[in-house]
């Protein structure tokens, strides 16, 4: 904690007026931040350890403030439920042994039942960012942009990550791809960190290369070739790493793109430091010195893996992400992929509801991009899958719901599906 505190004073004296973090149109600079997360007085602390508020700014100072002051704090989820909220601030304060060694808490970003709270120390990732950094290739001229909550572990990671080495950060408060285009260009950003599902909103509307975009990094647990080879032909110069991580371990595996695309569902060789083993059914165990507190390494997640031939890690998929049709479990992630390869696919996921039948069925939320007719799309997904995998039905929208994490919601794509007319219209 020390050795960031003592980054964020230095740079507010060497470059107190440098951008720190842009929101849509206002710049706080370094002198902002290190005026902001000052207290003088036991009042100035952030009143509640859970902290919700949908404002980025005050997400980022109310956190660091909490930090510095030994408060622990916890970045709520924006759109958490007011009942869920109020539960996990009785779960959080009167319920949990808080470890010694924690600084802060980091939420997991599942749309069901009440998020966990994880707890981490600082340290966890200051002193993993000279290895972190030197992949992603954060240094102090690095101009990031990302969008969404700093409750995504993700998002509070890569922000923190850049403010170390005294970079800046742009973001967006709002959900419009053109604004974050409009803003890697006004800005001239070098890196973007988006998820897959934020980065197929952008790809379409990239006429241009952005000269000064360096590096794309993401997460490549959702991505396809489809939209991977259409981001390589509109950004030619910018590299790109996918990594493989969870809130409980940090980042655990990396590759490029095209190691990627040599080796499909390869998330690559382990960070340094990370150690990476299976078990004899294919579950994957991680060690690593930055995980959060209170956990025993070697640990898993619940995600299954396999060796490739150049001993990369490939990854299957969570081991609960399964579809029981009537004894037959469906990958949803193998639905996913195979749906998003499909030409006329903008974007797509792949939910499993109750059958009275069969106990569950999956069922696809597809976007269209409007260059194939719908009837040629859903016939390409009839002949792709046997009919023990085909998903029931199609549903189609405009765009797919996201959470705060930058996910797809699934409670809302389950509420869509139990609202619709459609679901009995487009059996496949």
């Amino acid at each position: 904690m020390n050795d960031f505190l003592q980054r964020l004073a230095v740079y507010n004296k060497e470059q107190k007026s440098k951008p720190a973090l842009i929101v849509d149109d206002i710049v706080y600079t370094y002198g902002d931040l290190w005026q902001a997360i000052q207290v003088k007085s036991q009042d100035d602390v952030p009143p509640h350890l859970v902290i919700q508020t949908s404002q980025i700014w005050q997400q980022l100072t109310q956190w660091l403030q909490g930090v510095l002051q030994g408060t622990k704090p916890v970045l709520c989820h924006p759109d958490l439920e007011g009942p869920r909220v109020v539960l996990l601030k009785k779960t959080y304060v009167a319920g949990q042994i808080i470890p010694r060694g924690a600084d802060f808490g980091v939420l997991s970003s599942g749309t069901t039942g009440l998020p966990k709270v994880l707890w981490r120390s600082l340290r966890s990732w200051t002193e993993f960012f000279p290895a972190q950094n030197q992949i992603f290739k954060v240094t102090g001229n690095t101009i990031l942009f990302w969008q969404g909550s700093l409750s995504f572990t993700g998002n509070l990671n890569s922000l923190i990550s850049v403010l170390y080495e005294g970079g800046t950060a742009v973001t967006s408060q709002h959900m419009s791809p053109r604004t974050w285009l409009r803003l890697s260009e006004q800005w001239q950003v070098t890196h973007w960190y988006l998820l897959p599902t934020k980065l197929r909103l952008l790809v379409g509307l990239l006429k241009e290369p952005l000269p000064e975009l360096q590096l794309i990094f993401t997460g490549s647990q959702t991505l396809d070739h489809k939209l991977l080879n259409q981001l390589r032909t509109k950004q030619p110069h910018t590299e790109f790493i996918l990594y493989y991580g969870a809130s409980e371990l940090n980042y655990i595996t990396y590759c490029t793109d095209e190691e990627w695309l040599a080796e499909p569902n390869t998330v690559g060789y382990p960070f340094p430091g990370v150690t990476v083993s299976l078990d004899d059914t294919g579950l994957i165990y991680v060690t690593t010195p930055y995980g959060i507190e209170g956990i025993s390494c070697p640990y898993t997640v619940g995600d299954e893996g396999a060796w490739s031939e150049t001993g990369r890690l490939l990854f299957k998929g969570r081991r609960s992400a399964m579809i029981n049709r009537g004894g037959y479990k469906v990958s949803i992630p193998y639905l996913e992929s195979t749906i998003l390869s499909i030409e006329g696919v903008a974007d797509g996921a792949v939910i499993g509801v109750p059958d009275a039948l069969r106990g569950e069925q999956p069922i696809a939320f597809l976007v269209s991009n409007g260059e194939r007719p719908i009837p040629d799309i859903v016939a390409d997904i009839a002949m792709r899958f046997t009919s023990k995998d085909r998903p029931k039905s199609v549903i189609w929208l405009e765009h797919l719901p996201l959470t705060a994490c930058s996910k797809v919601d699934s409670k809302r794509l389950r509420g869509i599906y139990e609202t619709s007319g459609s679901k009995h219209d487009n059996n496949i």
